[in-house]
C-alpha cells in the first residue's frame, strides 16, 4: 500500500467511525497523551519518522489524524482540532511558561518511582463546529518524564478548558481526596492496528464491553495498557499518563500529590 492509498484508508476509517466519536474532549485529550508519549518513546529510540508519527495519532476511539501538522477529532457538527510542539527541550522556568501559555499550571522536574524530566511542549486546541468556527480554545503543556536508562515515557499534561467541558465520563472516581481535590483513574487496553486491520469477533466483544479501544495506523498489531490520573484545579485540568507501567491507583494518586503540592 503506498502513501496515497494508506491516507485514502485512513480518511476511509475515520469517515466510517465518525458516529461514535466522544464530543466532550475527554478522549481527545487522553489520546492526545498517549499520542504524544508513543512519540517521544519513538525519538528516544531513534526511530521517528512521519510514518512513525501517524502511526502513532490514528486512534479509532475519538478518529484523530495528522493532518497538515495538526491533531483531528471529528463530529458530524463539531471538531476538536489541536496541535503541540516539543520546545521545552530543559525544564522550562515558570516566566517561559507563563508567557508562553497566558497561565501558570503546576509541574515539577521529577516524580515519585525516579521519573524525571526529559522534554515537552506547548499543546492548544479548539472545539469547532461544522463551518470551522471556533466554540472554544483551550491552550495547555504536556511533559515528558522516564526513569533513568528507560525509554518509556510518562506524561504529565495541563490544560485550561471552561469546566463545562471538563467531564470524565467512564473513570473511576477514587474516594481518596487530596486537599479537597477529587482524583478520577482510568485503565484502558490499546490495540494498535493497521489501517486495513479487519477487527476479530473478540476484538469486537471487547469493544463492545468497553474493555478494549482499537487505534489504526501502525505497522504492526500491537496491545497495550494505558493508566492515567485526572484532575481539576478551577478551570485548569491536569492528568498523569503512562503505559504498560502497571501503576496502582494509589501510586498515581502519590504522583498526583506532587504536582498539587508544587505551588
Amino acid at each position: 500500500m503506498n502513501k496515497q492509498e494508506q491516507d485514502s484508508r485512513i480518511k476511509q476509517v475515520l469517515t466510517d467511525k465518525a458516529n461514535g466519536i466522544n464530543e466532550n474532549g475527554v478522549s481527545f485529550r487522553k489520546i492526545q497523551a498517549a499520542i504524544y508519549e508513543k512519540e517521544q518513546n519513538e525519538m528516544k529510540q531513534g526511530k521517528f519518522s512521519f510514518k512513525n508519527k501517524k502511526k502513532a495519532m490514528i486512534a479509532s476511539f475519538c478518529c484523530i489524524a495528522l493532518l497538515s501538522g495538526s491533531l483531528i477529532a471529528g463530529t458530524i457538527a463539531k471538531s476538536w482540532i489541536g496541535h503541540g510542539d516539543h520546545r521545552y527541550q530543559t525544564f522550562p522556568t515558570a516566566q517561559k511558561v507563563q508567557k508562553d501559555l497566558g497561565f501558570l499550571p503546576n509541574y515539577v522536574e521529577s516524580l515519585p518511582g525516579g521519573f524525571e524530566f526529559v522534554f515537552g511542549g506547548k499543546d492548544e486546541s479548539s472545539l469547532v463546529d461544522e463551518q470551522g468556527k471556533s466554540i472554544v480554545d483551550t491552550k495547555g503543556m504536556s511533559l515528558s518524564y522516564a526513569q533513568p536508562g528507560s525509554k518509556d515515557m510518562l506524561t504529565l499534561g495541563a490544560e485550561q478548558i471552561p469546566q463545562q467541558y471538563m467531564t470524565y465520563d467512564h473513570m473511576q472516581v477514587l474516594e481518596d481526596t487530596y486537599k479537597g481535590y477529587t482524583f478520577y483513574f482510568d485503565e484502558q487496553m490499546y490495540k494498535f492496528v493497521p489501517v486495513d486491520y479487519v477487527l476479530t469477533e473478540e476484538d469486537k466483544d471487547a469493544q463492545a464491553a468497553g474493555t478494549l479501544e482499537i487505534s489504526y495506523g501502525s505497522d504492526e498489531v500491537t496491545i497495550e495498557q494505558i493508566q492515567s490520573i485526572w484532575w481539576n484545579d478551577g478551570d485548569i485540568r491536569y492528568y498523569i499518563m503512562g503505559s504498560d507501567f502497571g501503576f496502582t491507583a494509589d501510586e498515581m494518586v502519590e504522583m498526583a500529590q506532587v504536582v498539587i503540592d508544587a505551588n
